[in-house]
């Protein structure tokens, strides 16, 4: 259910979501939430490609999308990267495109852009815009279009991912993270196993997991969230036993926050990996800030084993988790028992980082500024 609207200022407000993976982005749903207390709060985002992604009463403008040309747009960047050693981003440019055509539609008296190419989107209309930064591109050609005036404020995860915007940042800078609201800790259940959330996919560490599963398959794993279809038809076949006796569960339903983490309380220990051997992920924008995930295994209460980059240093800021530096199965086996031995220290460093991290806590400065145009 929606908020109370006599509460409401009146004025209307737009989150320009550049993706269709809207319902995996739990600090854009959080702002929803937060921001229609006083707003009347709409997205405009591209339609997701599964019905089971529920976004409950949240109000949405959706934008179709072409599938066969977004794919030629894919390969033809491809083409231009293995040629030339750089991608035009074709498909985030066709996409700013749509997005500034549907939002010429939209009445709205405040803007706030997801990523750099939704706010070029919104500026194309003349509008000012908060820019909220979630994901870095490598050489991304919509930093240069971006008009400092036209910038109110900009939400990041931290101050030196700021560098990636220069010269555009302007004050205020508000540092959120991509973490729940965090209640409380849940109510103590009998933990068994390791798990994998989120991107189950190679570059997020599936390759890592299941080399170490391999060597530990007396271990309970699971896996939740999405795979590529084609890594799941492996699993499948190769894990059979294993998947018959649930020594290793996959789970690819969709769950909201709340769902999300009574499902992860269940776990001893969570995986948060990136995988540097692929180029997408061995770049600034992972090396800097902290995944999801991690923010969901603290509110959880499940400790955590991620690897050792300057942005996961959260993890040992808190001693909720082990840092690794290779995907060793002993290293992984190593971590799990030294969490193991201190777990009840390494659980409350979760709930500490959790309450730290909490979304609410962290956005109350962006939401006074909405209100009143002045920074606390």
């Amino acid at each position: 259910m929606g908020h109370d609207s006599s509460k409401k200022t009146g004025k209307k407000l737009l989150i320009v979501f550049p993706d269709d993976w809207l319902p995996f982005s739990p600090t854009t749903l959080n702002l929803y939430d937060t921001l229609e207390e006083d707003w009347d709060v709409s997205v405009l985002a591209f339609k997701q490609p599964h019905e089971s992604w529920h976004l409950g009463h949240r109000k949405l403008h959706v934008i179709e999308i072409h599938d066969r040309l977004e794919k030629i747009l894919s390969t033809l960047d491809d083409v231009v990267k293995f040629v030339m050693g750089r991608t035009l981003q074709l498909r985030r440019r066709w996409r700013s495109a749509l997005l500034t055509l549907a939002a010429r539609k939209i009445k709205a008296d405040v803007y706030i852009a997801v990523d750099t190419h939704a706010a070029c989107a919104i500026q194309r209309l003349g509008k000012s815009v908060h820019l909220m930064s979630l994901e870095l591109y490598d050489r991304d050609p919509f930093v240069a279009k971006l008009k400092p005036s036209q910038i109110k404020s900009v939400l990041t995860q931290s101050k030196t991912r700021l560098v990636s915007l220069a010269p555009h940042v302007l004050e205020p800078v508000f540092l959120i993270q991509n973490a729940p609201i965090f209640t409380g800790p849940q109510p103590e259940v009998k933990r068994e196993g390791v798990v994998l959330s989120g991107s189950c996919i190679p570059e997020f560490g599936l390759n890592m997991v299941l080399k170490y599963y391999r060597s530990n398959p007396d271990r309970r794993l699971a896996l939740h969230g999405t795979l590529y279809s084609s890594d799941e038809k492996i699993i499948r076949e190769e894990f059979t036993a294993e998947i018959a006796t649930e020594r290793l569960q996959i789970s690819l339903d969709y769950m909201e926050s709340k769902q999300l983490l009574k499902y992860l309380h269940q776990f001893k220990v969570g995986f948060c990996f990136y995988d540097l051997r692929f180029e997408d992920v061995n770049q600034f924008n992972f090396w800097m800030a902290p995944s999801g995930k991690l923010f969901h295994y603290f509110a959880a209460g499940v400790p955590v084993i991620a690897t050792d980059l300057p942005g996961m240093q959260v993890v040992r800021d808190f001693n909720a988790g082990i840092l690794i530096r290779d995907d060793d199965p002993r290293t992984i086996r190593a971590a799990i028992e030294e969490i193991e031995a201190t777990y009840e220290e390494k659980v409350l460093g979760c709930y500490k980082a959790a309450s730290q991290f909490s979304f609410d806590k962290t956005i109350e400065p962006f939401k006074h500024f909405l209100k009143t145009g002045q920074s606390q």
